[in-house]
């Protein structure tokens, strides 16, 4: 609802109007306006201050996975190697059977 004020214009006159304020009713709407504008700006500045606490944690929860996963993975390549050594040890003794069948055929052949 507009207010209709009564007020003198610069001639000294006095006026009516819905734009006639008063100087100090514009400082005041002024005033009110820097404060809404200043509470926004605090209130952005405050949910950008919590995204960014949020991403700090994300970052480290994904650190910590990172290191988890990468302990599992060198767990699971000393087991491989570990397997890899066990079935070069197989192989090597399946190659020295192999070895003294062929022998023991040999003679049992010449005989």
């Amino acid at each position: 609802m507009p207010h209709i004020l009564v007020g003198e214009d610069a001639n000294g006159k006095k006026s009516q109007g819905a734009m006639a304020l008063r100087p100090y009713e514009d400082e005041k709407n002024q005033v009110e306006e820097i404060s809404v504008a200043a509470k926004l700006g605090l209130l952005g500045a405050v949910i950008t201050t919590f995204g960014d606490a949020l991403a700090t944690v994300a970052a480290a929860v994904a650190i910590e996975e990172s290191k988890a996963a990468d302990l599992e993975q060198q767990q699971q390549f000393k087991q491989l190697q570990q397997q890899i050594e066990e079935l070069k040890k197989e192989q090597e003794t399946t190659v020295a059977l192999n070895k003294r069948l062929e022998k023991l055929i040999e003679r049992i052949e010449a005989k």
